[in-house]
């Protein structure tokens, strides 16, 4: 399958300490290898999302988990399908409390689902 290349905003200001963003990816298109100077958690909410980093692959069930992308992870978002998903970008210094140095895909509860749909509402 061949993937259209979607264009990053280069407008985009850090998270003081947090802020969220809601973006839609077409079927077969993908935003580009980027990073940021923050650390961002990747959550579906609908249809099939692909994040990548230089060593793994993660393929992220909408409403039932997310990716941890520590700062300054190389990676690339897509989706072959479509899909909806929100974006928490966290400051770095509000990392402290979080043992994660890696990125990784995790279960996303009941309360943090809510969590992240509340916020992104607003």
């Amino acid at each position: 399958m061949e993937w259209t290349s979607l264009n990053i905003a280069h407008h985009i200001t850090a998270p003081n300490p947090l802020a969220i963003r809601k973006e839609f990816i077409p079927a077969a298109h993908c935003f580009p290898e980027h990073k940021h100077k923050w650390h961002q958690v990747v959550y579906a909410t609908a249809g099939d999302l692909m994040v990548k980093t230089i060593e793994q692959s993660f393929l992220i069930s909408p409403k039932l988990q997310a990716v941890w992308l520590p700062a300054g992870t190389q990676h690339q978002v897509g989706s072959s399908q479509g899909a909806y998903f929100n974006s928490l970008w966290i400051a770095n210094d509000a990392h402290n409390q979080f043992d994660m140095s890696e990125p990784t895909i995790f279960d996303v509860s009941p309360f943090l689902k809510a969590l992240i749909l509340e916020i992104s509402d607003r």
